[in-house]
């Protein structure tokens, strides 16, 4: 369908369409993904096709790519907030738990900051994303480990607990049906 080569009678892709597909592909190690990322980039250099471009990108499955986007999601105000949110769910992909989990503690570390600078449910989001795209029983420690932090705000602890919630059944769930 990106090519065009298909099409389905009726069904028109937007140009948001098209980056949610290549994002899929980028984040499954495609080997066409970032060819077909600059394709559509270069078809759409409007506001959200730039952002749409920078979201998919997060999708990529390399540790090098995970750190640069976390250094930039953190830093203060280099990307627009709402960027930064449509990014956590393609960076934080469960598939890509591996190359996320190095990075979890550091993300929990940062939610007092967070909480201080960005906008009320942005660390709601930031915990869905982090603690969601998480699957093993090392990634449910590390949060319970945050919780057990005597200066963590109340309001905090019961926004990880909310959180830690689907991790704790999934942990369960794969280690009762390996």
């Amino acid at each position: 369908m990106l090519s065009e080569s298909a099409q389905i009678p009726a069904v028109r892709l937007t140009s948001r369409d098209r980056f949610r597909m290549i994002r899929t592909l980028i984040a499954r190690a495609d080997p066409d993904a970032r060819a077909l990322l600059a394709a559509q980039s270069a078809a759409d250099a409007s506001d959200d096709g730039r952002r749409w471009a920078w979201t998919s990108a997060a999708a990529s499955p390399d540790a090098a790519t995970k750190a640069a986007y976390f250094a930039r999601f953190i830093a203060e105000s280099e990307v627009a907030e709402s960027w930064v949110e449509e990014a956590l769910g393609p960076f934080n992909d469960p598939a890509q738990a591996a190359l996320t989990l190095p990075l979890l503690d550091r993300a929990l570390r940062e939610l007092p900051e967070l909480k201080r600078k960005r906008k009320i449910f942005f660390v709601d989001n930031w915990l869905a994303a982090f603690i969601g795209g998480q699957t093993t029983r090392a990634a449910m420690e590390e949060v319970d480990q945050v919780l057990a932090r005597a200066d963590l705000d109340r309001d905090l602890q019961l926004k990880l607990l909310e959180a830690l919630d689907g991790l704790e059944r999934t942990v369960r769930i794969r280690e009762r049906f390996p």
